[in-house]
């Protein structure tokens, strides 16, 4: 049975996250943007993981309840929580780098409908790993959503903000990388929050599964950094600190979508199950495309009214 107060939780971190979406695009601008060529989204991370990591930290090791994890859990359960942790962080950390270079290359409002396709991904593993029921449209669901990622995909063009200033060539080129970026991004991000709840299944604290994670994503981001020590943010002249200081704003953000949206969101798939909250959260990109046009200035297009209803409906449909 649906839970009401589940799905409100749902929606609060759709909103949390469609309004960060649009702060990390205006962090990082386009690959055409002059005034923010220099913006590296690698970079951009890891001072937001950073902030995150020390922001979600301080919280459980002042209100949480760590201890009780470890009294609570065997060692059996303690070895696969920390397995199980790993993955989690691989998946978020490899899933924001595809997101946060979506956004490079493609408009906010393009990118985020691709993130939708997760369903795609999540219910098969749902299915396998937690029983859960393959849902009697899912075939028409599924065909929804490939239509609608093809809608919203469209065909390359020079509306995206930046693209103006790029050749026929390489519109094409940050076309194909954002749009693989974004179907990238909903299959991690699919994935992820399965783990998160694997996680929840053998101790239940969504405030401890997402500490273990966001400490998890930290360690791996900061060891691809240093194997890339290009990326690593600096503040050696004036544009790496204007460049910084932005870097920091996704940082403070990021707090609020992803430690805490992250969290409220868990606190719905408990009370619903994964596959009900996704759809709930496949509502994300309406209010995406709204942001994106009237804070952002991007363009509406009537194929992507026609992708995002059908990535809309597919979700719905595997209510059914």
């Amino acid at each position: 049975m649906f839970n009401f107060l589940g799905g409100l939780f749902v929606l609060i971190a759709v909103l949390t996250w469609s309004i960060a979406s649009i702060v990390y695009k205006s962090v990082l601008g386009s690959v055409g943007d002059q005034k923010k060529y220099s913006r590296d989204p690698l970079a951009s991370l890891g001072i937001r993981i950073l902030i995150l990591s020390a922001f979600i930290l301080l919280y459980n090791l002042s209100l949480g309840n760590i201890n009780k994890m470890f009294i609570t859990m065997n060692t059996e359960q303690m070895t696969l929580y920390f397995y199980i942790t790993i993955l989690c962080g691989f998946l978020t950390a490899i899933g924001d780098i595809c997101y946060f270079f979506a956004l490079r290359y493609l408009d906010a409002s393009r990118v985020y409908p691709l993130i939708n396709t997760q369903t795609l991904f999540t219910i098969p593993f749902a299915y396998y790993f937690f029983n859960e029921q393959i849902p009697a449209l899912m075939w028409i669901s599924s065909f929804l959503m490939i239509i609608g990622v093809l809608f919203v995909g469209g065909t390359q063009d020079s509306k995206d903000k930046g693209m103006e200033n790029l050749s026929k060539q390489q519109i094409k080129r940050n076309y194909i990388k954002g749009i693989s970026c974004g179907i990238g991004t909903g299959f991690c991000f699919g994935t992820q929050y399965l783990a998160m709840t694997a996680l929840n299944r053998i101790y239940f604290g969504v405030m401890e599964a997402n500490m273990a994670r966001v400490v998890s994503y930290a360690i791996i981001l900061w060891i691809i950094l240093l194997l890339k020590p290009n990326h690593i943010p600096r503040i050696r002249n004036d544009v790496e600190k204007k460049s910084f200081k932005s870097y920091i704003l996704t940082g403070l953000i990021g707090i609020f979508s992803f430690g805490i949206g992250d969290a409220v969101y868990q606190l719905g798939v408990s009370l619903n199950g994964a596959q009900t909250s996704i759809i709930i959260a496949s509502s994300a990109p309406i209010f995406n495309q709204a942001f994106s046009i009237l804070v952002l200035k991007e363009k509406l297009r009537k194929n992507f009214l026609l992708g995002v209803f059908c990535i809309i409906v597919g979700n719905i449909l595997v209510v059914f």
